[in-house]
């Protein structure tokens, strides 16, 4: 299915399997949810939902752009999309951004049963990029205003690990983004427009999973050790042999570990309930 809702005023674009039990997928900034495509070819297990954050993809540009371009206005907007949609029983699956935007939007989710983030830093109060991050000349670009061409394919590269053809797609996604997202974002930072992420997973008591990739060339691995007293899958963060878009670089070992944690998510709720009644046990 493929549509699109008007959710606080921006008609938001999606598309997948709305049934019960769905993963709901969050893209990172400047992309959109096809780069989430391999994980619609190749994964048969459960149904699956990818959103276009505003001014991303195929979805709206925001008229307002302060008061939709960030991080908790998309939290917003991604309940209220889940909602309007009659989603149930979900995971939501978020990348980079979109992982930060779906730890803000989990306490407005009574549904959810899990989250699975990768290739993000949450946030922690007051925001410390400068740890979050490791020192990137690129990094600049993502929270820039109009890129060119050239730009965009140098921000790209900084992404994927020596993939010439995924970089030219993903450099076409981000010319394709409304700049506005960028700086509106950009701005948003100086404002405190967000919540105490680190807090909000170390209180987090459904499935939890982190997952980084070794080439990563923006997160900063020792800054999310500070995850580490939380409960999370596996009992630490998981590493890929990928770089900032492990989805699309290391699909065969993304898919398996987003297989496992769903099998895992379906059994512990079917356990806690003591009688399976949900429907989508695996």
């Amino acid at each position: 299915m493929r549509d699109k809702l008007n959710i606080d005023g921006v008609n938001v674009y999606y598309k997948g399997d709305i049934s019960r039990g769905a993963v709901v997928f969050l893209h990172g900034g400047s992309l959109n949810g096809q780069v989430f495509r391999e994980q619609f070819s190749q994964i048969s297990l459960f149904p699956m939902v990818a959103i276009d954050l505003p001014g991303h993809g195929h979805s709206e540009r925001a008229a307002d752009p302060g008061a939709v371009y960030n991080i908790p206005a998309y939290a917003r907007l991604v309940s209220g999309l889940v909602g309007k949609l009659g989603l149930e029983d979900i995971i939501l699956a978020g990348h980079s951004l979109g992982a930060n935007i779906a730890t803000e939007a989990a306490a407005t989710l009574p549904s959810l049963q899990g989250l699975f983030l990768f290739s993000m830093s949450p946030f922690c109060m007051p925001p410390r990029l400068d740890l979050m991050c490791v020192p990137n000349p690129f990094l600049g670009y993502l929270v820039g205003g109009r890129l060119r061409p050239a730009e965009a394919l140098l921000l790209a590269g900084e992404m994927v690990e020596n993939n010439g053809e995924l970089s030219e797609l993903l450099a076409s996604w981000i010319l394709e983004t409304d700049m506005a997202a960028r700086l509106s974002f950009a701005a948003s930072l100086g404002l405190d427009h967000f919540a105490d992420e680190l807090c909000i997973l170390a209180h987090f008591q459904k499935p939890l999973a982190v997952l980084w990739g070794k080439t990563d060339r923006f997160i900063n691995p020792l800054y999310l050790q500070r995850l580490a007293p939380v409960s999370l899958w596996q009992n630490g963060i998981i590493e890929l042999d990928a770089g900032h878009v492990p989805q699309l670089e290391s699909p065969g070992q993304f898919n398996t570990v987003l297989e496992a944690f769903y099998k895992h998510v379906k059994r512990q709720v079917c356990s806690d309930s003591n009688v399976c009644n949900t429907g989508n046990c695996v």
